[in-house]
């Protein structure tokens, strides 16, 4: 008699950093950095904190139209750096511009290319965590596939 026994697992990395509100290149070095570093360690997926490359919370800065277009510049950066780690995805959190509000988003990046977006839904509106103010608020929850582990009817 021959028995199977399949361990699957996925190495996970949850990065704390310390980003400086509104440096954006400094954050993106801090994110690359690190990400380089956990996906050389055969990491699958890299998390990191609410918008990370913005730091949080980056109030009146998401009402400058040219800070809005440099996260976008260094979100393409982040996308072509996960191309060059085929292996492991980046989760970032940071704010996107969509249909003219602003969507504190956060993204599943494998290889190049965005693989499941969320928009989060629960704005905090207290203190200097004014979120409502600058964020449109998502509507709809997601689940995304990453490393599928093999159909048992399909695949043994």
């Amino acid at each position: 008699m021959t028995a199977f026994v399949i361990i699957l697992y996925m190495k996970l990395a949850l990065v704390q950093l310390n980003p400086i509100i509104g440096n954006l290149a400094y954050n993106y070095s801090l994110i690359e950095t690190e990400f380089k570093r956990y996906a050389n360690d055969g990491v699958d997926v890299i998390i990191f904190s609410e918008c990370i490359l913005t730091g949080y919370p980056p109030l009146d800065l998401l009402l400058r139209p040219d800070f809005i277009l440099s996260i976008e510049d260094y979100l393409q950066q982040l996308i072509r750096l996960t191309s060059k780690f085929p292996n492991t995805a980046l989760c970032i959190g940071t704010p996107r511009l969509l249909k003219e509000k602003l969507v504190n988003t956060a993204y599943i990046i494998n290889n190049g290319a965005i693989i499941f977006e969320q928009f989060k839904h629960n704005l905090p509106n207290y203190d200097i965590f004014d979120e409502k103010r600058y964020f449109k608020s998502g509507t709809q929850q997601g689940v995304f596939e990453y490393k599928r582990a093999p159909d048992w009817n399909n695949n043994l």
